[in-house]
């Protein structure tokens, strides 16, 4: 089926915003309206896809996949927007600790995005990096702060 979505930077950073505010929240109303019904969303490219948005859904709310919503932060920008498809790139920063004061892991993310006409990501492709910098919070070399 033919998708003649075109989409904006502000459309796609708005959606990343709400994304991470869903993740911090996990609300499962903020999570399902990032989602078309038939999404098809892999957590990395290897992964079988999740076929529908209450999928997406469930494997967010699973409680053994949980981030504590202060142990991490996350920024992340689009770097190529094509029609309805988004490029993203973005910094993962897992900390000790709710003080913020050591990161225990931090992780490069790449990003396919795919919008329906209502701007709800119909496809959503992960890589990331772990950055080697980083083991038990210690820094051992020069780490990546930013994107």
């Amino acid at each position: 089926m033919m998708n003649n979505t075109i989409i904006d930077r502000v459309t796609v950073q708005g959606w990343l915003d709400r994304y991470v505010h869903a993740w911090k929240k996990y609300d499962r109303a903020e999570i399902a309206a990032l989602f078309n019904e038939n999404v098809a969303y892999q957590f990395n490219p290897w992964d079988t896809p999740l076929h529908s948005r209450d999928a997406v859904v469930s494997a967010w709310l699973d409680p053994a996949t949980h981030d504590d919503p202060q142990s991490f932060e996350a920024h992340y920008e689009p770097v190529i927007i094509e029609g309805d498809t988004a490029v993203v790139r973005g910094i993962s920063t897992y900390y000790t600790d709710a003080t913020h004061t050591a990161i225990g892991r931090q992780f490069a993310n790449l990003w396919i995005v795919r919008f329906d006409e209502a701007g709800a990501c119909r496809e959503f492709i992960e890589w990331f990096f772990e950055n080697p910098s980083y083991k038990a919070g210690q820094a051992t070399g020069s780490a990546a702060s930013g994107i």
